[in-house]
């Protein structure tokens, strides 16, 4: 999916201005140059400059804002969603391909960007699960949209959904 968004991105407008979208855009385009060398479709690969001029990004949420977020966002489903994220720092892919076979009594077993890993469950965290009579069926797409929709309306600033994670870590 990011592949994907970079490259159009890229056919339809050339590099972002946005130093950090930039750096993994060029990313993408020089992963795909060296999968197309490596299969012979092109002589050499011509490596783009710039892949690791990114901005790390800081961002957490303060008290008001964290209680803003995990008390109303909409739809009531997606709450639980956005709260599970927070009571448990898990990425939203981990949280998105959840199922009941990886779910334990103390901890759960996610599969994402780093391979599997466990995560313990706090109180909070497990109170959400017994409360929740289905789990999460969301798209990537979904759950950022949802959420920027949600804090334009409460007036909270340069969000990102992964923020909760680094709240959670901070």
């Amino acid at each position: 999916e990011v592949y994907y968004t970079c490259f159009n991105h890229y056919l339809s407008k050339g590099l972002p201005e946005t130093q950090t979208y930039k750096a993994m855009v060029i990313r993408c385009l020089n992963r795909l140059q060296n999968w197309a060398f490596q299969e012979g479709f092109i002589e050499r690969a011509r490596i783009i400059p710039g892949g690791n001029n990114y901005v790390h990004r800081t961002r957490v949420f303060n008290k008001e804002e964290l209680d803003k977020i995990l008390n109303y966002c909409k739809p009531d489903h997606y709450q639980s969603f956005v709260q599970f994220a927070y009571y448990t720092g898990a990425r939203q892919g981990e949280i998105r391909s959840l199922n009941n076979s990886n779910i334990y009594e103390g901890h759960l077993e996610v599969y994402g960007k780093t391979g599997k890993r466990i995560i313990k469950l706090n109180k909070q965290a497990k109170a959400i699960l017994d409360n929740e009579k289905n789990l999460w069926d969301y798209c990537r797409r979904y759950v950022d949209h949802t959420f920027k929709k949600n804090v334009r309306r409460m007036g909270i600033k340069n969000a990102r959904f992964h923020d909760l994670r680094r709240t959670f870590g901070y």
